[in-house]
């Protein structure tokens, strides 16, 4: 044997040694990442195979070449059975890590180590052993219990293998670079190995495995540092698919051991505006704090108000733990179901509610004093004065009632958004207005044409903006309606120079929801604003100047009219210019 060849395979095999116990601290200090422990094992048998190799290389006595080359074979027996065990737990296939798998897999390995250790006694392993040859290796010639061994070790592999490629094929980029790694890195020391039992190789006495494992672990180190191996291992993700998370109309979101994103299906990736490949690894605190919050806390329940396509949106938060057969946590899933329209019931239930017990009660206690004051008064103009305060609050009491009615008519209906001329809308709500508020002045300045998609509602929700800015004027009032087109939709401004939206009340329709210490003092700002949400549009108020308030409408203009059907207003809906007329005969 030649000494510069034994110099060079007993460095390789020690710094395959070294590299072996660098990625089992590095396994330990992730031991809570599904598959680490049994990665470690993987690392410690090729630690164990390359010292005792480098030995067995190094040694001149035939009698210790021969204990070495036995011994070599306890870790030997064991790779493919550890490899085996880590590629399951990384694809996510942990039903073949349940007790009795495990141990029905071990009974080959057991069977193969046992011959090994009492071969001299019944030669089934080795049917024949040379004490030396070349490479500090013996001349053996295998015998059944050998094949048996190889057959069921090479069997483990190639199905560990087709398991991470299974994970190759469904994985997402990152966890693409992960498993081609494996892949090669499975390949290289089994090819050599195989090569080598076929006596295909040159140097046909030196069993080049324990070299291949050192360009392995050298792969592994490659994985670990760019990909994020035993970081970011796709388990999680693989238990999540089992439940179609990418086909749920609700958003889900992946999480590992340590609350970073293992994945998340395209309604999340909208919900939160991150991509798939930007929030895949990402610390879940980058993405929502009240995800964090709902993860780190007992409960499994929250909520989520977020803008979303440029409208608000709510979202219920549900976590759920993800755990493997065994019962080994591995993560959360956590899902996010649309709850829009159930908040925006909920809301309507809050203003309906502080309707009637705030509003209507306060009116009909003033009504109910002014009519105690009437009757014990004896002053006839007195009384004329209670009895006009008593009457306009008992207009003002059925007038909040019909709004009331509205509410429920408007928004409990379906609504279908179709084009709409907006101009004659406008025309007839101002002709309206004229007769209602001969004090009033009111100018236009629209296009010819103003084709928004709306329904017929819209008559309600400008003359509900007309009507507030005159009934909140004391005096003359000024209101100026004008309208401008835009690549990206219409816009309506009603603009008024009386005292102007309080800014409380503008707080709480941006908010969007109200509090027993912070409403609005009507409902028709409500209905204004629901509706024109539902029309796809938006409503924000501005202040004017040098006085008065600016009500400025976003609505969704229609591009195609030759697609969409005309509504005709005023057509048996509350706040149509049937029952506005009625009312103002009345």
């Amino acid at each position: 044997m030649q000494m510069p060849y034994v110099i060079a395979t007993v460095a390789v095999l020690l710094l395959t040694a070294l590299v072996a116990a660098g990625l089992v601290v590095v396994a330990r200090r992730h031991r809570e990442i599904s598959g680490s422990n049994w990665f470690a094992a993987v690392m410690v048998s090729v630690f164990l195979w390359s010292i005792i190799y480098a030995l067995q290389v190094s040694s001149t006595d035939p009698t210790q070449v021969l204990r070495w080359h036995t011994l070599k074979y306890v870790p030997v027996i064991a790779l493919p059975y550890a490899w085996f065990a880590f590629t399951m737990a990384y694809s996510g296939h942990t039903r073949f890590l349940s007790r009795r798998w495990l141990v029905g897999l071990a009974l080959v390995p057991t069977i193969s180590l046992v011959l090994v250790l009492t071969n001299d006694v019944h030669h089934v392993f080795w049917t024949a052993r040379t004490p030396t040859g070349e490479f500090g290796a013996p001349g053996d010639v295998n015998g059944p219990g050998f094949w048996l061994h190889a057959v069921y070790s090479y069997t483990l592999i190639l199905v560990g293998t087709l398991s991470i490629g299974w994970s190759f094929i469904r994985a997402r980029t990152l966890y693409r670079g992960q498993t081609a790694i494996l892949i090669v890195a499975t390949f290289l020391p089994w090819v050599a190995n195989a090569l080598h039992l076929l006596d295909w190789l040159p140097l046909s006495s030196l069993d080049p495995t324990p070299v291949a494992l050192a360009a392995t672990g050298v792969l592994f180190l490659v994985a670990i540092h760019y990909y994020r191996f035993l970081d970011l291992v796709p388990v999680a993700w693989e238990l999540a698919r089992d439940v179609a998370i990418e086909d749920m109309a609700d958003g889900a979101i992946v999480l590992d051991v340590r609350n970073r994103i293992i994945d998340l299906n395209s309604t999340a990736t909208t919900i939160f505006g991150f991509s798939r490949a930007d929030a895949t690894g990402r610390p879940l605190e980058d993405v929502s704090a009240v995800c964090v919050e709902l993860v780190e806390t007992d409960t499994s329940t929250s909520e989520l108000e977020t803008f979303v396509d440029h409208k608000w949106r709510y979202y219920e938060l549900q976590r759920s733990p993800l755990s493997t057969t065994g019962g080994r946590h591995v993560g959360h899933l956590i899902t996010l179901h649309d709850i829009t329209e159930r908040k925006t019931r909920e809301q309507r239930l809050e203003v309906q509610n502080r309707l009637l017990r705030h509003n209507l009660r306060n009116d009909l206690n003033v009504v109910l004093g002014y009519l105690e004051l009437l009757d014990e008064t004896l002053d006839d103009s007195t009384q004329r004065e209670y009895l006009r305060r008593a009457h306009s609050k008992s207009t003002s009491l059925l007038n909040r009632g019909e709004k009331s009615r509205r509410l429920g008519t408007l928004l409990d209906r379906q609504i279908r958004p179709s084009e709409m001329d907006a101009v004659p809308v406008i025309e007839r709500t101002v002709a309206i207005c004229h007769d209602r508020f001969p004090d009033t002045t009111i100018t236009t300045d629209l296009p010819e044409t103003v084709s928004v998609l709306c329904d017929d509602g819209l008559d309600f929700v400008v003359l509900e903006l007309v009507e507030n800015a005159v009934e909140h004027t004391d005096g003359s009032c000024h209101i100026e309606i004008t309208s401008t087109v835009g690549d990206d939709g219409v816009e309506l401004r009603i603009a008024d120079d009386g005292p102007g939206i309080p800014p409380h009340e503008q707080a709480v329709l941006d908010r969007g929801r109200e509090t027993p210490l912070e409403h609005s003092t009507g409902i028709g700002l409500w209905l204004v604003r629901w509706l024109v949400v539902r029309y796809g549009g938006s409503i924000h108020i501005e202040d004017n100047e040098p006085r008065g308030s600016i009500v400025v409408l976003s609505l969704k203009r229609a591009d195609t009219p030759e697609t969409t059907s005309t509504v005709s207003p005023g057509v048996g809906v509350a706040g149509s210019r049937s029952d506005e007329c009625r009312d103002a005969n009345e």
